[in-house]
């Protein structure tokens, strides 16, 4: 998921959206939505983060991706453009907006069959709806579990690994 930013490979998507930023950035404002971030994904603000941001030896990283939505569409419409520019750019399934070897980081890897909008919890077809095909609070609520069982704890500190 992007609440931490993990390593977003060299993909040529990150650079379109980029591209995209000021016209999505104003689509944005006005849908009152602070997306100010979305002008430092591009390949060399990642590439730089990822290089001064390192991870720490006492923790376990695992991550989650959205590899579309079952069915004849892959994404919420929103996301259906971008979708298919991403599956062109990088030839892999993708959640409408991150391919899926860019979600990839850490020991593990679960995939969803979900879009972009439905990992935050949002169906973007109806917006004010949470996304009913797949129930990503109680697969949120199961990732918590796993970080705070007690075989997840390092031995001898509380520190989560």
């Amino acid at each position: 998921m992007d609440f931490l930013v993990g390593e977003w490979r060299q993909h040529p998507v990150q650079d379109v959206v980029s591209l995209l930023s000021q016209k999505m950035l104003a689509w944005l404002r006005a849908m009152a939505v602070d997306a100010e971030g979305i002008q430092d994904l591009t390949r060399d603000d990642l590439t730089a983060f990822n290089e001064t941001v390192v991870d720490h030896p006492n923790v376990r990283y695992f991550s989650v991706a959205g590899v579309g939505r079952k069915g004849w569409r892959a994404t919420s419409r929103a996301f259906g453009p971008l979708h298919n520019i991403t599956s062109l750019l990088c030839g892999e399934r993708n959640d409408g907006l991150v391919p899926l070897s860019s979600a990839r980081w850490g020991q593990a890897t679960e995939e969803w069959p979900v879009d972009h909008g439905d990992l935050a919890g949002v169906d973007m077809n109806f917006p004010f709806v949470r996304p009913l095909h797949f129930n990503v609070y109680a697969h949120y609520k199961g990732l918590v579990g796993r970080t705070a069982s007690p075989s997840a704890q390092t031995n001898g500190n509380s520190t989560l690994r």
